[in-house]
């Protein structure tokens, strides 16, 4: 499998015309483009699958000047995404935080952390973004040292190559994914754990045939010291269609196999991909191609003067049915985004909703085989909230022109041990400089033992 993987990615590179590097989740570019196509200013971008690279933001941005020429909001938008943006050759930015917690072992504290945990006490994260593009290689790297009452650690956020022949892209290292147009929470792929080293090969900018699509299709090699199976694959799919300018559909999978004492053949990583043999073969564990997860979402934008909005619904099966081939036991997300409310062009508002309760308990992210579950790390890769759970998340923003201000409220219900979490956030961005912001937030948990989480942090951009 290494030498098929290594094989098509060298011949890829030989046709190489340009490249190209993708922007971290951590960038606020991602929220202002939502709110610049709920407005209906972006039309032909397909955003529930993230990252994009910065060559599509750049057409993207173009395709939102060229149509909203008149409006003094989405001009703000734009001269934002303009100043986040790096140059076509090099950028470097460096972030520095402090944060104090009362008490650790909090389940909404650490979500979608890149498998980061925030420790009781102070702990202190230096992490810096270095990226460069020359000629025919794209590459990024993210650092980072976190220092608490704990431990000390110096590892990597992201770790990867990217190149372009036309609008294909193939990437080549340690790379976190976001499937899906859920804002807090993926049930696929999120940044809840560890970033994956991947061979991936996508589509950015969306290609026309028939009716333009974007696509991803990855494979990555799992940690060795699981305590299920050793070294386990993992591939996903995903297909984005947007047969109007205003509806996006998307059909994703994904798939655990192979690893250590399981075959790892090329006929193993076929059945897993088509999912064949996955139905009625649980009574001989070691012919089936794995654990696999798959469905469907869609994204309507309705761009009314009035009040725009956007409605999105994810839906994805953990099993296939027995007695017809297609996913059920399924989760939900529903999401509502306004990127105004009514004649308040600076306020905007999402709520979200997960659910992940099925008439079965415990079905959710687990398998008979991978018993370890859908993680890497020790982390799940899709949802943070897991099995049996219901989520209420709400998000209220309060944008300027040099910052923003963001209420939050989340609510979790684990209804298999019928316990409650709450989190009540309030956070402020604010452009202290040129190119220098500065970040202040204060996050009360209501859990087990309540607490208090006071966070400070700087951003420079070179």
């Amino acid at each position: 499998m290494k030498k098929i993987i290594t094989l098509l990615f060298l011949i890829t590179v030989v046709s190489l015309a340009r490249a190209d590097i993708y922007t971290p989740f951590s960038s606020d570019i991602y929220n202002h483009l939502r709110r610049l196509e709920a407005l209906g200013y972006i039309k032909s971008g397909q955003l529930t699958t993230l990252p994009l690279s910065i060559g599509e933001i750049k057409r993207l941005v173009k395709e939102a000047e060229d149509n909203s020429k008149r409006d003094r909001m989405a001009r703000e938008i734009i001269n934002r995404i303009k100043k986040e943006l790096p140059s076509d050759i090099l950028k470097f930015e460096g972030d520095m935080s402090y944060s104090y917690v009362e008490n650790n072992d909090s389940l909404l504290l650490n979500k979608n952390n890149n498998g980061i945990d925030i420790e009781k006490g102070s702990n202190l994260r230096l992490e810096s973004i270095f990226s460069v593009n020359y000629k025919n290689a794209g590459f990024f790297v993210s650092p980072y040292f976190i220092s608490n009452e704990r431990y000390e650690q110096l590892s990597f956020n992201e770790f990867y190559g990217l190149f372009n022949c036309k609008k294909l892209e193939i990437s080549f290292g340690k790379e976190s994914q976001w499937w899906g147009g859920g804002q807090n929470g993926s049930i696929l792929l999120s940044n809840n754990a560890e970033g994956l080293n991947v061979f991936k090969i996508s589509n950015s900018t969306p290609i026309d045939f028939i009716v333009p699509f974007r696509f991803t299709f990855f494979i990555s090699k799992l940690e060795n010291n699981r305590a299920d199976v050793k070294s386990p694959y993992m591939n996903g799919v995903r297909f984005t269609l947007k047969p109007f300018q205003y509806f996006e559909i998307g059909l994703s999978k994904t798939a655990l196999y192979g690893g250590k004492g399981r075959k790892n053949d090329l006929g193993a990583f076929f059945d897993s991909l088509i999912g064949n043999k996955e139905k009625n073969t649980t009574n001989n564990p070691n012919n089936e191609p794995g654990d696999q997860r798959a469905g469907f979402d869609f994204k309507l934008i309705v761009p009314n003067q009035f009040q725009p909005f956007t409605f999105y619904i994810e839906a994805i099966g953990e099993d296939v049915s027995k007695d017809f081939p297609y996913p059920y036991k399924y989760a939900f997300i529903y999401s509502l985004y306004l990127p105004k409310i009514l004649t308040l062009d600076k306020l905007e508002l999402l709520v979200e909703h997960a659910d992940t309760v099925y008439r079965q308990k415990n079905i959710w992210y687990n398998h008979h085989i991978f018993t370890q579950g859908y993680t890497y790390k020790g982390d799940i890769i899709g949802h943070y909230m897991g099995a049996d759970a219901k989520d209420w998340f709400f998000k209220l923003r309060y944008n300027k022109a040099d910052g923003y201000v963001l209420l939050s409220y989340e609510k979790l219900k684990k209804t298999l041990i019928d316990k409650v979490y709450e989190a009540y956030g309030i956070s402020i961005n604010q452009d202290v400089i040129d190119r220098l912001s500065l970040n202040l937030g204060v996050l009360f948990l209501e859990e087990e033992k309540d607490k208090w989480v006071i966070s400070a942090g700087l951003r420079y951009s070179f």
